[in-house]
């Protein structure tokens, strides 16, 4: 019998289990907010961090000017 995917997904939803990616430390957020105001590339960050460089574009401040 195939119900789909959403029956699958309603079941598992139903038994408690949180579905997604899980969300980034807002610790890790405002490092990379930090050492991006430092002048730091985001490859460096990504690196320090121990993080994907896509994480730290997606939170990095703006540059300024």
């Amino acid at each position: 019998m195939h119900r789909g995917p959403k029956a699958g997904l309603a079941r598992t939803k139903a038994k408690g289990t949180v579905l997604g990616r899980k969300a980034v430390d807002p610790k890790i957020i405002e490092q990379i907010e930090l050492l991006s105001q430092a002048g730091q590339s985001e490859r460096k960050i990504a690196d320090q961090l121990g993080i994907s460089k896509g994480v730290v574009g997606k939170y990095k401040l703006p540059a300024a000017g």
